[in-house]
């Protein structure tokens, strides 16, 4: 008997003592918010959203909440989950109003859901707030090329160049924009500029240097006869 009576406390004592265990380790909002920052560095954004989604939950006025929206915007826009990114990139702003990388990654947003009346709209407010933004003005201008303005695009992807002069995105983007308005010259001067400022274009755009500059020999050769006739 005296057996089974210290058996039953020994059990009692084994159960208060998770019970209370489960108490002390349950997890706090700065747990969660933790717990996403570590698992968005290691790029498991489902993990660091269900975390970031805690926190917001459980620390509505905690002074870590913009952070909180501002990478669970970023961890669903890594996931390409685009529409769900902007409510949290405008939560952002709500907070901290006049980021400029906010509207950044809104206008990509956009961008990417082909809405390019709101990406270039965000785009625009980005350069507003940060006038030397060269990537606001590169993605402005891919945007502008979308709804086929291509005098505004290739106005942007100058100032993305003045700003960077090693934009080689840049200048393959508006060599492409010389090249369909048969301006050899200064699409081979783009191309010869954006595979200098990064090798990897090389094997992709020698073939149109090659040909460009066929055509611009075509072209210099069909001004020479028309200058010469009476």
């Amino acid at each position: 008997m005296r057996l089974n009576s210290l058996t039953k406390i020994f059990l009692t004592v084994i159960v208060t003592f998770a019970a209370l265990s489960g108490y002390v380790y349950a997890q706090s909002a700065g747990d969660y918010y933790n717990n996403g920052m570590k698992a968005a560095q290691s790029k498991d954004y489902e993990t660091a959203i269900t975390n970031f989604s805690k926190f917001i939950e459980m620390s509505p006025t905690d002074p870590d909440l913009v952070k909180a929206y501002n990478y669970r915007g970023k961890c669903y826009f890594f996931l390409k989950n685009y529409e769900a990114s902007i409510p949290d990139f405008n939560k952002v702003l709500e907070l901290t109003p006049n980021d400029p990388a906010m509207y950044f990654y809104i206008g990509s947003a956009y961008e990417n859901l082909k809405d390019f009346t709101g990406s270039i709209k965000n785009y625009t407010k980005a350069i507003e707030l940060k006038p030397d933004y060269s990537n606001a003005y590169f993605n402005r201008g891919v945007s502008y090329m979308n709804v086929q303005d291509t005098v505004k695009s290739m106005m942007d992807y100058t100032k993305a160049i003045e700003l960077k002069p090693d934009y080689a995105s840049a200048y393959l983007n508006r060599g492409n924009i010389y090249l369909d308005l048969n301006k050899y010259q200064e699409a081979i001067n783009d191309y010869e500029n954006a595979i200098a400022n990064n090798s990897a274009y090389e094997s992709d755009l020698r073939p149109i240097i090659d040909k460009a500059k066929e055509r611009l020999n075509l072209q210099n050769t069909q001004n020479t006869d028309t200058n010469k006739k009476p």
